[in-house]
């Protein structure tokens, strides 16, 4: 993956370079953390409760929508509600730990 970086300037648009690690250390970062984590801290943090495809969206990944069912569907840290969300597909929220 190759990342842009736009740099503005009184006027408008003044240079477009290869950004470095350094420009954007949020973008290297997420890509080192185990999509599994990725959705624990998702559901964590952000939804309290969501469907594998909306996960997949939110976090940019629509291309991996299976492999995160297969984590919803395994990860002891999540699990699965009884009722189906709004557009009837199923819904994880992370466990509680009470």
């Amino acid at each position: 993956t190759m990342y842009l970086k736009y740099t503005f300037d009184d006027y408008g648009l003044h240079a477009v370079s290869k950004a470095s690690q350094s420009d954007f250390p949020e973008l290297i970062e997420s890509k080192e953390i185990p999509l599994s984590e990725q959705i624990y801290q998702y559901l964590l943090n952000e939804a309290a409760h969501d469907n594998a495809s909306h996960i997949a969206q939110s976090l940019n990944v629509p291309h991996l929508r299976a492999n995160i069912s297969k984590i919803l569907n395994s990860d002891e840290r999540l699990v699965k509600l009884p009722e189906k969300g709004p557009t009837g597909a199923i819904e994880f929220a992370v466990k509680d730990s009470r």
